[in-house]
C-alpha cells in the first residue's frame, strides 16, 4: 500500500510548524533546545541575583517563572499582576531592537499628564504599514476615524 509509513520516511511537518522558531513559538522543542534554554534561565537568574543594588540594567530584575507554558500574553498579564507595584511598566521584548533614542521619558509624562493614555507601543518596522493594510481592509471612511 503506498499511504504505508516506512521507518526511514521523514517525519510530516504541517505549516503551522514549518520552521524552527514557529515551533519554539508553540512550545515545542527538542532535547538540546530546551538544555540551552534551561541554562540560559540559569544563567539569567544568576545575572540578576549579582546585579541587585548595583547599577546594572538588570539591578531591579526579576525573573518570573510560570509553572506551565502559558504563552507570551497570559505570561506578561501574570507578572504584571503578580510581580509589579510601580505605576508605569516598560516591556521591552528579547527579539526588539531600539534603533533609535526612544523618548520614554516623554511618554511617561504624557501619560501623567492624560490619564486617559493606558498603554503606548512603540514603532517598528513591522508596523509602520499597519494604516494602508487597514485601509485597504476597512476602507478610507473607517481610516478617517483613525485620524
Amino acid at each position: 500500500d503506498g499511504d504505508e509509513k516506512k521507518d526511514d520516511d521523514p517525519p510530516k511537518i504541517t505549516r503551522k510548524y514549518a520552521n524552527v522558531k514557529q515551533t519554539l513559538r508553540n512550545g515545542i522543542a527538542t532535547q538540546d533546545q530546551a538544555k540551552n534554554y534551561t541554562e540560559f534561565k540559569k544563567r539569567l537568574h544568576k545575572l540578576c541575583a549579582d546585579s541587585q543594588n548595583t547599577l546594572s540594567a538588570f539591578c531591579n530584575t526579576t525573573v518570573v517563572e510560570l509553572e506551565e507554558r502559558h504563552g507570551y500574553g497570559f505570561a506578561l498579564r501574570h507578572a504584571l499582576y503578580h510581580s509589579v507595584d510601580t505605576p508605569y511598566v516598560c516591556v521591552i521584548q528579547h527579539d526588539r531592537t531600539f534603533m533609535r533614542p526612544t523618548p520614554i521619558k516623554e511618554v511617561v509624562s504624557a501619560m501623567e499628564s492624560r490619564e486617559e493614555i493606558k498603554y503606548v507601543g512603540m514603532s517598528m518596522k513591522s508596523n509602520l504599514t499597519y494604516y494602508d493594510i487597514f485601509s485597504s481592509k476597512y476602507s478610507r471612511r473607517a481610516c478617517a476615524e483613525l485620524k
